[in-house]
């Protein structure tokens, strides 16, 4: 019964809140207001763009490669001579409905700083004519490149592609192109992970090894010094309401259901001290 009085309460301020936002952005005059606001956004270049930004005191950001010497930048990596190598994914969304996203003019460049004032001033293409690349590991003498389904293992060549190795013709399988695996973060353990994906790769002599492992995050993926990984995930959560007039916070994960249990009731909880001051 206390628990049923707190969540009337909660659904009432959740009301509330819903209403007044109604009230304060849902007219037309707003937005219409807002449109002609922002009718038009200059195209700023990056130097302008960098002024812009706020950051964290103590820090700094510097411009290191814009266009026209690195275009559409997806993923990097660095080799042992400090040069970037880009992945180029100049194919994605051409338009809002991806049309002509099957044309192959995606690149993994080469970015060299010659003069070594901190800049890239020469760019080398690697490979071209690639279809929506998405991740690049440097190992040994080659470089892995996911190009959906496929990730294949190139070996280097002054700089030019030599063999081609099929590592994985399943790399993805499915999904549009911001749901499928990404990353191929070399790890402390020597095994090749990936966001959005059960795998590890890990090469051996001259074989390529693939094994299955429990399934990782969204988008991103790095470590820490321990070596422990660190992915991003984000939740589609819905709210429902069932018979016993109950809450039910719905996820696509039973721990992270758990979880986001607990923090529903630790927010009721403070909502009701709001409501209910005792």
């Amino acid at each position: 019964m206390r628990y049923r009085f707190y969540l009337i309460g909660l659904s009432l301020w959740l009301a509330a809140c819903n209403s007044g936002g109604d009230k304060k952005t849902g007219s037309s005059s707003d937005s219409l207001a807002i449109r002609e606001k922002y009718a038009s956004s200059p195209v700023l270049d990056a130097k302008t763009a960098i002024s812009h930004m706020a950051i964290e005191k103590g820090l700094d950001i510097q411009l290191v490669a814009a266009e026209p010497l690195v275009t559409v930048p997806v993923a990097m990596t660095f080799d042992e001579k400090g040069r970037m190598w880009v992945v180029e994914m100049t194919g994605y969304m051409p338009d809002t409905v991806g049309t002509g996203e099957d044309i192959p003019n995606g690149k993994v460049v080469i970015l060299e700083d010659t003069d070594h004032d901190g800049v890239a001033d020469k760019r080398t293409v690697f490979i071209d004519s690639l279809v929506l690349p998405r991740a690049i590991c440097l190992v040994e003498n080659g470089i892995l490149i996911a190009e959906p389904p496929k990730l294949s293992f190139i070996e280097i060549n002054n700089d030019k592609p030599g063999k081609r190795t099929l590592v994985d013709d399943k790399y993805t399988e499915g999904g549009n192109v911001e749901h499928q695996p990404n990353g191929l973060l070399r790890a402390m353990d020597n095994w090749i992970y990936n966001a959005k994906s059960d795998k590890r790769y890990r090469k051996v002599g001259n074989k390529w090894v693939k094994e299955l492992t429990h399934f990782r995050g969204q988008w991103g993926i790095s470590q820490d010094n321990y070596g422990r990984l660190f992915i991003i995930i984000t939740l589609r959560t819905y709210w429902v309401t069932i018979s016993r007039r109950a809450l039910v916070h719905i996820t696509h994960n039973r721990r992270m259901y758990q979880v986001m249990m607990r923090r529903l009731w630790q927010t009721t909880a403070c909502i009701r001290q709001e409501l209910l001051p005792v």
